[in-house]
C-alpha cells in the first residue's frame, strides 16, 4: 500500500520529508453537485461502466516500461 500523492506532498512541506511511520486509513472527500449542471468535477471514466480493458492494458504496459518494470 503506497502514500498517495497528496499526502506524500503535504508531508514534504510540513516535515521536510515524506517519510510515513503510522500505518493508518485516509480517504479524499470530494464534495459533488446532483445537478450535473452545477457540478464542475468532470470524471476520466464513467461510474459504474467498465473501462476499456485493451486501453487499459495499453496504458498499463507503457507505465511498466517507464518505470523499467516492462
Amino acid at each position: 500500500m503506497g502514500i498517495c500523492s497528496l499526502c506524500r506532498s503535504v508531508t514534504a512541506r510540513i516535515c521536510g520529508t515524506s517519510r510515513l511511520t503510522v500505518f493508518h486509513f485516509h480517504m479524499h472527500v470530494i464534495p459533488r453537485c446532483r445537478d450535473k449542471d452545477k457540478d464542475r468535477l468532470r470524471l476520466p471514466f464513467e461510474p459504474g461502466v467498465r473501462g476499456n480493458q485493451d486501453l487499459i492494458g495499453s496504458l498499463a504496459s507503457s507505465m511498466r516500461e517507464s518505470f523499467g518494470e516492462g
